[in-house]
């Protein structure tokens, strides 16, 4: 295989994988730790924005550029960390990850200024996408039958993890300054790396590395259904990552809500996800997964439409709890699926570079909603994010129809 420099062999798996206790539950409950833990702090972020952008003298749109710098440098070493996870050892690029994420939380809790806010989320960012591959790649190595339902309860996690860190934004509002909300986050950090040090059984490589990425990205374009799938997951993401970043601020200024129910709204948002996030992981085990994203991205959309459009607090409770359901349900669908599209050996690098293209791309989703904002409307903007996942319903339809 391309950039490998010997073959890694899936971690043995029990005649019965457990969720919950064994080996394989042990492993995977450390890996969504570390996934909820610094989730709560990138997600209080975005009920922070209004205040971040006051205490900083920034801009809608260069609150905006700085998610968008976040998220595509995450994006930007998701297939270098899949690379090294899958030549080095998962273990080397799990604790790798989660060092460089406790830097960056650790420096948010003194910043200053905006560009020291930029170094900040950039590490944070950075240690998120060399944490995510390697974690996803380590629970496909353990799991195969109930690999859907793993993934489920990881990208799940996430979703715990929005309703801890509007609860945590709630606490940042009010607290003086809101830099030091995120002293707890760095403190839960160096525990897990302390924990995923003595508990993950694999060694540490720091030697033996290598990377082709032009042979990995045409060896990936050349199947039509990935070059299809990358187009969906970059029209969703684009979707999620601008909703994610700025649905407090949306609520606050286009529904003149105040800041405390902007925010009950958006753990309210991740609320529902948990269940529909783990459902979506049960279904793509059983059913065709272009399919089940298909009619995902089509029930977004009507959540965002109600959103945007909704005069009533009844009718906006439930197109957030509409679109908190369908925003979380694509990732354990999408994940699995490309997994199993993948070669065994190289299986961490292809999701790595798969993963890099559709969130660096969709990373301009929260630069272009502050862009939109500032020249029009939150409105016009998020009507935008309505387009984008009304693309991306119709593009899996074509892959599940073959087309």
């Amino acid at each position: 295989m391309v950039g490998r420099v010997g073959p890694r062999v899936r971690a043995s798996t029990p005649p019965q994988e457990s969720l919950v206790r064994g080996r394989t539950g042990r492993q995977l409950w450390l890996v969504t730790a570390g996934t909820v833990t610094f989730s709560t702090g990138r997600f209080a972020l975005s009920p922070l924005l209004p205040t971040i952008t006051e205490s900083l003298g920034i801009s809608s749109f260069a609150a905006g550029v700085a998610m968008t710098l976040m998220f595509g440098f995450t994006a930007f070493v998701r297939y270098p960390g899949g690379q090294l996870s899958d030549q080095l050892s998962r273990k080397t690029v799990l604790v790798g990850g989660l060092v460089v994420t406790t830097g960056g939380f650790a420096l948010l809790t003194v910043v200053w200024s905006y560009p020291a806010f930029l170094i900040a989320v950039i590490g944070i960012g950075v240690g998120i996408g060399l944490y995510s591959t390697a974690g996803i790649a380590w629970l496909s190595d353990l799991f195969t039958a109930k690999q859907g339902q793993a993934l489920g309860i990881n990208n799940s996690s996430i979703y715990v993890a929005g309703i801890l860190g509007a609860g945590l934004g709630n606490v940042a509002i009010s607290t003086d300054p809101w830099q030091s909300v995120f002293l707890p986050v760095c403190l839960v950090l160096c525990g897990l790396l302390l924990a995923l040090h003595y508990w993950n059984p694999e060694q540490y490589r720091v030697s033996g590395a290598g990377f082709d990425v032009s042979d990995t990205v045409v060896r990936l374009l050349a199947s039509s259904t990935v070059r299809r799938m990358l187009l969906v997951g970059t029209l969703f993401g684009t979707a999620w990552q601008g909703v994610v970043t700025f649905l407090p601020t949306f609520l606050r200024v286009e529904k003149a809500v105040s800041p405390a129910f902007a925010n009950n709204l958006f753990a309210l948002l991740f609320l529902v996800g948990v269940g529909s996030n783990l459902l979506a992981g049960r279904f793509s085990d059983r059913f065709p997964v272009p399919y089940i994203v298909a009619a995902v991205a089509g029930v977004t959309s009507l959540g965002l439409l109600v959103v945007v459009y909704a005069e009533t607090l009844v009718l906006l409770f439930a197109g957030v709890c509409i679109l908190g359901a369908g925003l979380a349900a694509i990732w354990p669908a999408l994940q699995s699926y490309m997994m199993d599209l993948f070669p065994e050996q190289s299986k961490g690098g292809d999701y790595g570079a798969f993963s890099a293209g559709y969130v660096g791309l969709a990373s301009l989703g929260p630069s272009g909603v502050g862009f939109v904002a500032d020249q029009f409307s939150y409105t016009v903007a998020f009507l935008g994010l309505v387009c984008c996942l009304l693309c991306s319903a119709m593009l899996a339809l074509g892959v599940s129809r073959g087309g």
